[in-house]
């Protein structure tokens, strides 16, 4: 069971090497090294296909008290 944060799921995806771009919805985000997307899960949402050389991502679920975006 998801745990329901201010009535959605949020996650975040945090971008550790390369770049990559997210779809929320139907809003492009481009992400660079070290970039965070903060986004409720409830949204369809992807990754686009990455084309970096070497990459690497994190999707992370945060304690409210910790988004202060």
């Amino acid at each position: 069971m998801q745990k329901r944060l201010n009535g959605k799921s949020q996650l975040v995806g945090l971008v550790n090497i390369g770049h990559a771009t997210f779809r929320i919805g139907k809003e492009e985000h481009q992400l660079e090294d070290g970039q965070v997307i903060k986004f409720d899960s409830n949204i369809p949402h992807e990754l686009l296909p990455v084309v970096s050389e070497r990459w690497s991502l994190s999707f992370r679920r945060i304690k409210p008290q910790h988004l202060r975006f």
